[in-house]
């Protein structure tokens, strides 16, 4: 493959990308009709130059919508930040109604790193097809 059939391919994998992306979203369409019309796309990518990409990239873009996306690990959200914060402040190191251990500002810290690297992946995926 030379340099213009590499940019033709990834031009074939964008477009693919963007397609199940609007098949995902589609207001109009119901599960079943979202499920066939991300069969038939992957069966038109069979021509592409990178096939097996192209599929990959089809069946990324609809992971979450078929359940098999990877599962983020599960961080606290600000409120319950937010609660530790205030029993830290009032000079508790365990919760008076659990008797759990609060969290201190390293767990806090890595938790809004989380998050943070959260929101720039979905960001980054959202970017990289127009």
């Amino acid at each position: 493959m030379n340099e213009t059939d590499g940019g033709q391919a990834l031009e074939e994998l964008e477009a693919f990308r963007g397609a199940a992306r609007m098949i995902v979203r589609a207001p109009d369409l119901d599960v079943k009709g979202k499920c066939l019309a991300l069969l038939r796309l992957r069966d038109r990518a069979q021509g592409c130059a990178m096939p097996a990409w192209v599929e990959a990239a089809i069946f990324g873009e609809a992971a979450e919508f078929l359940g098999v996306a990877p599962v983020p690990p599960e961080v606290p959200g600000d409120p319950v930040e937010l609660s530790a914060r205030s029993l830290r402040a009032r000079g508790y190191e365990t919760c008076p109604t659990c008797a759990r251990r609060l969290h201190d500002e390293s767990d806090f810290a890595r938790w809004r790193a989380i998050r943070r690297r959260e929101v720039e992946e979905a960001e980054r995926r959202e970017a990289a097809v127009p």
